[in-house]
């Protein structure tokens, strides 16, 4: 059985899950490639060794292979990491590395998108302005706290950006008792201090759990559902709409272009997940119409392959 889908997501993180939940709600029916596995609440628990010591939530080196290049007395040595083992890019799941942040959702300062106008040129640097300014992405700073769940309390200082709200929708998370010293230490600099936002719930919210205070957040994944991961607030109200499903454990290979150079399909392998100690027994390609930069209907002309479901 084929199922045609309006829009294909490539990867389900920072980016891949605003894409899917917004057009979902617009309507559009959604399939969305993650080659990660679906790792939900009840699959994540504070294991140090699990979390910071093995390669729980990264790809096989195997199947993934990156080159680095470090200069070694003037000259630029290049080493694959299949051979050094380096593994460090983590987020080889459903939400990608959002599940592991610890969650500072600052916002940028308005000078940020005028460096070169207000700060100058940097000697052999390559400074340039934004295309846009603050005014223009507040909004969807505003959109986005509300969305996720931004915990914090703004406080006036001299270099508070604007808001349009007046404070964040949720309150700060309970702070650390020695967080209290380094307030009062601050404030006898001269200095301002303020809770940082965070992608945390202090309470139940938004159909999840508050924060546990387990000490265990940067690194690990949220056993309670109070970080606002990309699967956590944005992929699973995404589904819950009817209009988007999401395929783990299938990895994008490549993608299909006409004669005009405009992608009409991806082809991708599902199958088990290449986990450490395990064999990849990957399915036979297959390919999803569309994809994130087709609109609707534009990418999947006639007589190309459809989803086939696996």
């Amino acid at each position: 059985m084929s199922t045609d889908f309006d829009v294909c997501v490539i990867g389900s993180g920072a980016g891949g899950g605003p894409v899917a939940l917004t057009l979902a709600e617009a309507g559009y029916s959604v399939v969305v490639l993650e080659k990660g596995p679906w790792l939900r609440e009840t699959d994540f628990c504070k294991d140090e060794i699990a979390a910071t010591r093995r390669s729980t939530y990264t790809p096989n080196l195997r199947d993934e292979r990156h080159v680095l290049e470090q200069q070694d007395n003037g000259v630029w040595q290049a080493e694959s990491t299949f051979s050094s083992g380096w593994d460090f890019w983590n987020g080889n799941l459903v939400g990608g590395a959002t599940n592991l942040m610890s969650g500072f959702f600052h916002r940028m300062k308005p000078v940020d998108f005028r460096l070169r106008s207000d700060l100058g040129p940097v000697e052999g640097g390559n400074v340039v302005d934004w295309p846009i300014q603050y005014a223009d992405l507040e909004p969807y700073y505003d959109r986005v706290e509300r969305r996720v769940g931004v915990s914090g309390r703004v406080v006036p200082h001299p270099h508070q950006e604007p808001r349009s709200s007046p404070d964040f929708p949720y309150p700060p998370t309970v702070e650390h008792p020695v967080a209290a010293h380094i307030d009062r230490a601050c404030r006898d600099l001269g200095y301002q201090p303020l809770p940082v936002a965070r992608a945390i719930l202090p309470f139940a919210a938004l159909g999840r759990d508050g924060c546990a205070y387990t000490d265990f957040c940067g690194s690990y994944g949220c056993s309670t559902g109070a970080k606002g991961s990309s699967r956590a607030a944005l992929l699973d109200q995404a589904v819950r709409t009817g209009r988007c499903e999401v395929r783990p454990r299938s990895m994008v290979t490549r993608l299909l272009s006409d004669q005009q150079g405009r992608v009409e399909a991806v082809e991708y392998r599902s199958g088990a997940a290449s986990m450490p100690g395990s064999t990849l027994s990957p399915a036979s390609p297959s390919r999803a119409p569309g994809c994130c930069c087709c609109p609707p209907g534009q990418g999947t002309p006639a007589g190309s392959p459809t989803a086939s479901g696996r």
